[in-house]
């Protein structure tokens, strides 16, 4: 994914592309009701990585996350932001709670397997 603004993120913060979420339940006074879903661990894809961190008394560590990992994050750990009318979620990759992995293959897991279409 490519965008026309520049961005450089800072530090150990990752860029986002999160799943849709979908509510299935709203009451007649329009509230909607938290499903099963919303209360599971938030997935998304990396689209952007910044170099990584320095850590006091050890030195440089680099992100372990680039462009294309599969992951998990929690409710409010992001900050929104708003690139080239795409709606992206900045996240510290010290805030992703695990990387999603095929175990047949050892290779990441696309959003058609995760959604069970392919």
């Amino acid at each position: 994914m490519t965008f026309k603004t520049k961005i450089e993120l800072m530090e150990d913060r990752l860029l986002v592309l999160a799943d849709p979420i979908i509510v299935e339940e709203k009451t007649e006074g329009g509230i909607y009701l938290p499903t099963p879903k919303e209360t599971e661990p938030l997935r998304g894809t990396v689209i952007h990585s910044g170099q990584g961190r320095i850590i006091e008394g050890f030195g440089f560590m680099p992100n372990q996350l680039k462009a294309g990992d599969r992951v998990l994050y929690g409710k409010y750990s992001y900050d929104t932001i708003t690139l080239d009318g795409i709606e992206l979620l900045m996240i510290r990759e010290r805030d992703i709670k695990a990387q999603i992995w095929d175990q047949e293959t050892d290779e990441l897991e696309t959003e058609a397997e995760l959604a069970g279409v392919a």
